[in-house]
């Protein structure tokens, strides 16, 4: 095509060669250019031209993504992964819930333990102090009934409350 001969039918120019042949047509407007629409008796119009038109119309259109699958694949994997993580998750927080409920059911049991254990010790003190409270009050009485035998005796032989308490002081 470099060589100046015109392209045969059928076949593209390149846009420098249109440009040549523009300018050549100009001057002469009857001329046929190689640019013209085939007639589909034209031997150019074989299945090779329609695999050129072919690929020109999808050059044309804008193409579409072919990695669309690749991403939705991704995103499955992806969110298959994420379930998986959360079902990890439940499963290690219930088996952590299990082993916090076990360790709390023995703690519970210790300060049961430890409640019964104080509760004995408070009824040994009470059973402790009742008694005591029973002797104070019955040498509390008998404290009494000695001041009261002492006092009729110091009548009786005459003495004198200041001596007897003098007596009964070290």
């Amino acid at each position: 095509m470099s060589d100046g001969l015109p392209p045969a039918q059928g076949t593209r120019l390149r846009s420098s060669q249109r440009l040549r042949k523009r300018g050549r047509d100009d001057e002469s407007p009857d001329s046929e250019s190689p640019l013209q629409p085939l007639s589909p008796n034209d031997e150019a119009s074989s299945p090779e031209l329609q695999a050129v038109k072919a690929e020109v119309e999808d050059e044309a259109r804008p193409r579409k993504r072919t990695y669309v699958r690749r991403d939705a694949q991704r995103r499955k994997e992806q969110n298959a992964q994420a379930q998986k993580k959360f079902r990890w998750k439940k499963k290690a927080m219930a088996e952590q819930m299990s082993k916090d409920l076990v360790d709390q059911k023995r703690r519970n049991k210790e300060l049961e333990a430890r409640c019964a254990e104080l509760a004995g010790i408070t009824e040994d003190k009470d059973e402790q102090l009742a008694h005591k409270e029973t002797l104070l009050s019955r040498l509390l009485n008998e404290n009494g009934t000695f001041k009261r035998r002492l006092e009729m005796m110091s009548r009786r032989f005459g003495f004198d409350d200041a001596e007897i308490e003098s007596a009964s002081s070290p």
